[in-house]
Formats: structure tokens, C-alpha cells, sequence
């Protein structure tokens, strides 16, 4: 009675310096600098990263980094989306204000409420020191336009004062506590300068986009995501590319055919 061979595949590990290269990849997902950073001569890195055992070692190590933080595809891409949504708007506006003539009474100048008060006070008391006998002399203030100026209110398109322009435009920075979870994924930092300006920094959305749907190994090394729009999918086809993902059972560099389909447009 014969005994049937059996071959035993033994998978190929990876060297010490190869383990080393994977170690520092997986930081930015830059084959040469990763190279460099272990010690090897950036020439290697894409040497390096075509080697198959390389390419497991570099796969597994995701798996297990998404594992450990509970990081999996579905929460990945949907911060990825949210990121995509959000809105500079709610971080900031940029108004361009009426000027004092766009809604006054007759198109004449116009006051706020405080500042009507305090014009009216500052005449009579101008009025007393000029004329302080006699009352007759006095002279009435003249409200103009009326109070109720609104630099916010946009321009009054008939005003013949501005011709519907308004005045300098200026902008607002918005309470960061009344951010959405989109505007706070978007808001990178706020930096208050010595002559009172302040500077608010947004992250940049193609960056976070490419650097995502690389580390979920929906992209090749050096191929930019331009094919997809994550904005314009609906929930369902959000789903199609996650369950696409799942099926392959590891995130592969190709998004497999039915997931092309919908980031491609395709019915």
C-alpha cells in the first residue's frame, strides 16, 4: 500500500532588516523614507515592498493595528466620508455687509440702536453749550435714516449709495462648541497671533482622502484616489464597496469589480 506525499507549504518570513522596513512603511506608507528610517538605502524601499512575503507581513500588520484600535473598515470610511462633507462654512463665514444707506429710511444714513442714543445725547448737549438761554434756538437732531443698521444683513441691491455691493467684506470664526462631529474631524487647529488676528487651519480633505483609502488598501502605492467621490455615494452603495471589502477577506491594493463599478459610475 502506497503512502500518498503531501507537500507542506512553509511560509516565508521576513528578515530582520525587511521586518524593520515594514515596521517604519506602515507610519506613512512612503516605501523610500521607510527605507531610509531602517537604515537601508531608500533605492530598496520599492524593492522591499514588491517582495511577497513583505506584502503579507505588511498586510498583517494592519489587520492587527486595525484589531487592537477597533478601527475596521465600515468606521474607517465613514469618517472618511464625514471629513469629505464637512463644511468650511461651519468653521467660518464670510459676510459682505450692507452699507449704512442700504436700508435706512428714504436710503439715508442709518444708526444702530446704541449709537442713535448716543448721537442724540452728544446734539443736545451741544445744543445747551451753544444755546444755553435760550431753548428756541436749539436745533432738532435729525435721526436720518433711523436706527436698526445690521452690518450682517446683506446689501440692498436698489441702494444707490453702494449699488448693491455693500461694504468690505469681513469674517467670523465660529463658537468651536457648536461644531458638528464633521466640523471638528475638519478643524485642524486655531492660532491667535500677537496682533489679536486669528488664524484657523482645516485639514486637507484629498490628503485624508488618499491616506484613508490607502491605509484601508483600496490604492496601490502611487496611484491617487480620483476615481472616487465619496460625497456623491448613497448608504447603499457605501455598503456594496464595504462588503466588497470584507469578501476579500484582507484589503488587497484593487478594489474587487462591484466596488469598481459604483466608485467608476457604472450601473
Amino acid at each position: 500500500m502506497s503512502r500518498s506525499s503531501s507537500t507542506v507549504l512553509v511560509p516565508q518570513l521576513v528578515t530582520s532588516a525587511e521586518q524593520r522596513f515594514v515596521d517604519e512603511y506602515l507610519s506613512d506608507l512612503d516605501a523610500r523614507s521607510a527605507a531610509a528610517r531602517a537604515g537601508l538605502d531608500p533605492a530598496l524601499g520599492p524593492k522591499f515592498l514588491a517582495r511577497h512575503n513583505v506584502q503579507r507581513a505588511i498586510a498583517n500588520e494592519k489587520k492587527r493595528r486595525a484589531s487592537r484600535t477597533a478601527l475596521d473598515a465600515d468606521k474607517t470610511l465613514r469618517r472618511w466620508v464625514k471629513l469629505a462633507e464637512a463644511k468650511a462654512t461651519e468653521l467660518y463665514q464670510v459676510y459682505v455687509p450692507s452699507c449704512r444707506y442700504c436700508w435706512g429710511v428714504d436710503g439715508r444714513y442709518q444708526f444702530t440702536k446704541n449709537e442713535l442714543q448716543r448721537a442724540k445725547l452728544e446734539h443736545q448737549a451741544a445744543q445747551r453749550e451753544k444755546h444755553p438761554d435760550d431753548t428756541s434756538l436749539r436745533e432738532d437732531f435729525d435721526e436720518e435714516g433711523g436706527d436698526g443698521y445690521d452690518r450682517t444683513r446683506r446689501p440692498n441691491p436698489d441702494c444707490t449709495e453702494c449699488n448693491g455691493v455693500g461694504n468690505e467684506p469681513f469674517a467670523v470664526i465660529r463658537d468651536t462648541r457648536d461644531l458638528s462631529d464633521a466640523g471638528l474631524l475638519l478643524l485642524d487647529g486655531i492660532e491667535t497671533k500677537a496682533d489679536g488676528s486669528v488664524k484657523v487651519s482645516l485639514r486637507n480633505r484629498n490628503w485624508a482622502e488618499t491616506m484613508v483609502a490607502r491605509h484601508l488598501g483600496m490604492i496601490s502605492e502611487g496611484r491617487r484616489i480620483d476615481t472616487l467621490d465619496p460625497t456623491m455615494l448613497s448608504d447603499s452603495q457605501l455598503d456594496v464597496v464595504l462588503m466588497a471589502l470584507i469578501r476579500r477577506n484582507e484589503l488587497g491594493p484593487v478594489i474587487d469589480a462591484e466596488a469598481q463599478d459604483v466608485v467608476t459610475g457604472d450601473p
